[in-house]
């Protein structure tokens, strides 16, 4: 009977040591937090958010301060398009003669043919030319998808005249054929920078 009493004291008391460590976790145990997988940090949310085609605003950046450079001119709207650069330049004095003009355009060509984008920049500063390029650029600053300033950039580019060295240069350039085109060349896209030289300043 006492062996029978002892082996329930040690079952009881056993069974109370478990219940008072149940107890004891119970109180130390905190219910695991929901965290939203979305909100943290990973390699990529962590990188600087760069807009769509950055690229082309600075290469029409460079381009403009490098045309800015160039003696004579007064104002100029550089556009990039993807492959296809426009730079279109205001002179301060007009210039009168054809072969004026060409050493105008010229002296600006040899400013900007280092640029890669400026290699094969069309240029003109023709006045009616330069209106409708300007006309183009308010028309992509306020809707750089539509199609249609995208087309209008097109046929006034077949309108400016190559410089004799850029002919050279388009002759050698390999064509791509229409099926071959690179996925990033399908959709048009498009930066304009704009510099005068009266106030000295970069409007975007």
């Amino acid at each position: 009977m006492k062996r029978m009493m002892s082996t329930f004291m040690a079952i009881a008391f056993l069974v109370g040591c478990s219940s008072e460590k149940s107890l004891e976790h119970e109180k130390n145990y905190r219910r695991p937090t929901n965290v939203n997988m979305k909100h943290l940090p990973n390699e990529q949310s962590d990188l600087p958010n760069l807009k769509p085609f950055a690229y082309e605003r600075k290469n029409a950046r460079d381009l403009a301060h490098l045309v800015q450079t160039v003696d004579g001119v007064k104002s100029s709207v550089v556009i990039v398009s993807g492959i296809y650069t426009v730079v279109g330049v205001q002179p301060k004095k007009p210039v009168k003669t054809k072969a004026a003009q060409e050493a105008f355009r010229l002296r600006i060509y040899r400013a900007i043919q280092g640029n890669a984008h400026g290699a094969n920049a069309a240029i003109t500063i023709n006045p009616e030319q330069l209106a409708q390029l300007k006309q183009i650029y308010r028309g992509v600053k306020a809707s750089p998808r539509n199609a249609h300033y995208h087309n209008q950039l097109g046929v006034l580019i077949g309108k400016i005249q190559p410089l004799p060295n850029q002919v050279k240069r388009i002759r050698e350039k390999p064509m791509q054929q229409p099926g071959n085109q690179p996925e990033n060349s399908k959709q048009p896209s498009s930066f304009i920078s704009r510099i005068s030289a009266e106030t000295d300043k970069l409007s975007i």
